[in-house]
């Protein structure tokens, strides 16, 4: 018996494998740094980190001026801008995946005027193309891939934007309390060098104490005043920044609750730092860039070969609108493979020129993580001995004193 071969099934079943050849090499994140042993004690428990900003943040001021800058800032406008941007541009790529449709109509009339009589002719031509472009080395898959990873990083890059400007509205906010308590300090001194002053005025006119002491009080007197000037315009100064934070013009802010009645957090997250590095937004952004490069040299790697694409087209021609649908209609189908025939060498040299970007990307995130891993594990080594110094000091002051 002989066998029947369905040539249709032999050619799918060659696209299919020949898909498979998907070119470049495949990401691979880079193992962040780790220390074999630390300095030092490492708390364990829970971690601020984990807890969101509005339960950071107790005063109702506050939290008002982070959700106005949340929803004015320009910096969190442009960035959300830049993710609707890369999802669009997504979508685009995408669409490479499916086949493309394209309708053309044309319709022509015309007239020539002859010596007795005019004669008129019309034509009228619908066609129907699709066309599909079969992904055989993979630039489809590739240019997906960096697309998404593309717009992950802007995602990414949205959360280390709103981020820096939650903690930048609430550093200003608490500055801004701090330099009002230390106004009221400068203008309750400022009242008493005052009294002081005219105490010793008095005085010195009865021969009571020297002229010099008099002098002394009135040079104590103009630098407070000039003090109290200093805060007075860095309180103003603090106020704007905070008003170009929240996305206003410069106004006064209103106060919340006192700088010592704030609640805060611990100073520190608990926990190893190192899991604290693979969620920082920052760091997360490099590394979709990083995907996004790599999957870069799979859409130059493919781009040296050439590309198969499968067309179908459809049409009719009649003499008159009204007789189209009942026109002898005509279909064509072909495979049409190209490539590219430039400069020699060209698509070899893009290639390689692609090829150093991700292991550039990967020092530059190396770099960024070891940075701020050894930032961090000294912020957090200087906290706890600010805790250490701060509880002896409280169990020195409970401690009776002796007679």
């Amino acid at each position: 018996m002989k066998l029947r071969t369905n040539p249709c099934a032999a050619v799918v079943l060659s696209l299919t494998l020949m898909s498979a050849c998907v070119k470049g090499p495949d990401f691979e994140a880079p193992a962040p740094p780790t220390a074999v042993a630390f300095r030092g004690d490492t708390p364990a428990g829970e971690s601020v980190a984990n807890t969101e900003w509005w339960d950071l943040y107790q005063d109702p001021v506050l939290r008002s001026l982070i959700q106005a800058g949340l929803e004015n800032n320009r910096s969190v406008r442009e960035s959300m801008a830049k993710i609707v941007e890369a999802r669009a541009g997504l979508g685009i790529v995408r669409a490479d995946r499916y086949p493309s449709i394209t309708g053309v109509g044309i319709g022509l009339y015309q007239e020539t005027l002859l010596k007795d009589s005019v004669s008129a002719f019309d034509n009228v031509k619908v066609a129907l193309s699709v066309g599909y472009e079969v992904d055989l080395w993979g630039r489809v898959a590739r240019s997906n891939e960096a697309a998404l990873q593309g717009l992950l990083a802007t995602e990414e890059a949205f959360r280390t934007v709103t981020i820096s400007l939650v903690a930048d509205i609430a550093g200003a906010y608490l500055t801004l309390r701090d330099l009002d308590a230390r106004l009221e300090l400068a203008e309750a001194t400022l009242e008493a060098n005052r009294a002081s002053l005219e105490l010793l005025s008095v005085r010195a006119e009865g021969g009571l104490v020297a002229e010099v002491d008099v002098r002394r009080a009135e040079i104590n007197l103009a630098d407070t005043e000039a003090v109290g000037q200093k805060l007075l315009r860095a309180r103003a100064q603090t106020e704007n920044v905070l008003s170009l934070l929240v996305g206003e013009l410069p106004y006064e802010i209103e106060r919340g609750v006192t700088l010592a009645d704030q609640s805060f957090p611990p100073a520190v997250p608990a926990g190893l730092p190192s899991e604290l590095l693979q969620r920082r937004p920052d760091i997360l952004t490099m590394e979709r860039l990083l995907h996004a490069q790599t999957a870069a040299i799979g859409i130059a790697e493919a781009a040296r070969f050439p590309s198969l694409s499968l067309t179908s087209a459809t049409g009719a021609k009649s003499t008159s609108l009204g007789e189209i649908v009942s026109a002898n209609v005509s279909s064509t189908w072909a495979p049409t493979c190209s490539g590219r025939s430039s400069i020699p060498g060209r698509a070899r040299l893009g290639s390689q020129s692609s090829e150093p970007r991700p292991s550039r990307f990967s020092i530059s995130m190396s770099r960024s993580r070891s940075t701020r891993f050894a930032r961090s594990r000294t912020l957090w080594s200087r906290s706890r001995r600010s805790a250490r110094s701060t509880k002896r000091g409280s169990s020195n002051s409970r401690r009776p004193r002796a007679r």
